[in-house]
């Protein structure tokens, strides 16, 4: 039945390990199962093929920036920092760790009326933590593409080590952005990225507190 709804396929490659076949299920599970504005939302898994469809979202953040001149859209609610700051509180609520954060893993759909809505993607690293340590060690020796440079190994990865790379899609999302709020986002990217773990942002409460103090209105005017 043709609903007008445009969807897409996700494959597993063929000749996958039984770790990677694993992996690939336990995304779309995780996928299928959040339920938020601001995740790419999974329909149904087809075993046979070792295919899923989801919600098909055309760009990627760094493609969105760079065909707008590293602007993001006027949205409705002026809110494109907060609308993947809500996305990833959902995740980090679920008990989840997304540890692959990155400028290609979150997608925009952008409307002809110059909003926008931002969508996190991609969560094949994904780490549940109401799994046991004995099912997640076959995901330890993976890595994301965006790295914590002060973390030794990632089977230690945490929620403040995935502040940095949160910051680092935030400061992507504000860059090049007017001149009058560049010292507080150098403020809240300097906070997240520390040397020393415990002077970080522990949760993405924080970060969005911070965030608060920033005039997005001047943003889009």
């Amino acid at each position: 039945k043709k609903t007008g709804v445009r969807i897409a396929f996700k494959r597993a490659n063929d000749g996958l390990s039984d770790e990677d076949m694993t992996r690939f299920r336990h995304e779309f599970d995780i996928m299928h199962r959040l339920d938020s504005p601001y995740i790419v939302k999974a329909y149904s898994y087809d075993p046979v093929r070792h295919q899923y469809t989801m919600e098909y979202v055309h760009k990627t953040l760094s493609d969105f920036m760079r065909k707008n001149n590293n602007k993001p859209a006027q949205d409705g609610e002026r809110t494109s920092p907060l609308q993947f700051l809500r996305g990833m509180r959902y995740i980090h609520s679920s008990s989840l760790l997304h540890r692959d954060l990155s400028y290609t893993n979150v997608l925009i759909h952008a409307y002809t009326d110059g909003s926008a809505s931002l969508k996190i993607s991609d969560f094949g690293l994904t780490k549940d933590l109401n799994l046991s340590l004995t099912k997640e060690t076959q995901w330890k020796s993976r890595k994301g593409s965006l790295l914590d440079p002060f973390l030794d190994s990632y089977g230690d990865y945490a929620t403040v080590n995935e502040m940095i790379l949160l910051v680092m899609i935030l400061n992507m999302i504000f860059m090049d952005q007017i001149s009058s709020i560049k010292s507080e986002v150098d403020t809240i990217i300097s906070h997240a990225t520390s040397s020393r773990v415990d002077q970080r942002y522990t949760n993405v409460k924080d970060i969005g507190l911070a965030i608060d103090n920033i005039p997005l209105s001047d943003i889009i005017a």
